[in-house]
């Protein structure tokens, strides 16, 4: 199942009325964010890359860490971001089989960062729900972004200035 979730309303949309939501979601400055698996991914792209307004894709896209950075999926992801949508890095220890860093993320990261650093934000996951592994512990998942994004005005911001951007949020500095 996709999960799309209208920023303003937290709420489960049905995907039959996407684009009427997103026509909706784009006059007060909404988006909406998807979860989804990343065949399911695949197969919403084409729609989301013409919606009016912004998507958040959760979860890096939720593509195969094991794969390569040509995937289809990443590769829609890519895609996404490159016409300003929006990918939160999160949930990495859902994709990985790995413990923190989560190393087997680090290319695909280093590629999103590459293309568009200007639409990453990044979120812990809390609280951390429907996972069958040991509760992940937030300081490790800041340090695995750390580790990925060395760049500590990159970092700065994936963490402050693109989810202020992205919530249309006052800069308080």
């Amino acid at each position: 199942m996709v999960c799309a979730m209208c920023w303003c309303i937290q709420a489960v949309l049905p995907l039959a009325d996407l684009e009427r939501w997103a026509t909706r979601a784009k006059e007060p400055g909404w988006h909406i964010q998807f979860l989804a698996q990343g065949p399911q991914l695949l197969e919403i792209a084409p729609r989301l890359e013409k919606l009016a307004c912004p998507a958040v894709i959760d979860h890096i896209g939720m593509f195969n860490p094991l794969g390569d950075l040509g995937q289809p999926v990443f590769q829609a992801v890519l895609r996404l971001m490159r016409q300003g949508h929006w990918v939160k890095l999160s949930g990495a220890y859902r994709l990985s089989e790995q413990s923190p860093p989560y190393p087997e993320l680090k290319p695909f990261v280093a590629q999103l960062v590459a293309k568009r650093p200007d639409r990453l934000v990044w979120a812990s996951d809390w609280p951390h729900v429907f996972i069958k592994t040991p509760m992940p512990n937030t300081t490790d998942l800041l340090d695995a972004l750390a580790d990925r994004v060395p760049d500590e005005a990159t970092r700065n911001r994936i963490l402050i200035d693109n989810p202020a951007a992205l919530l249309r949020l006052l800069r308080l500095r």
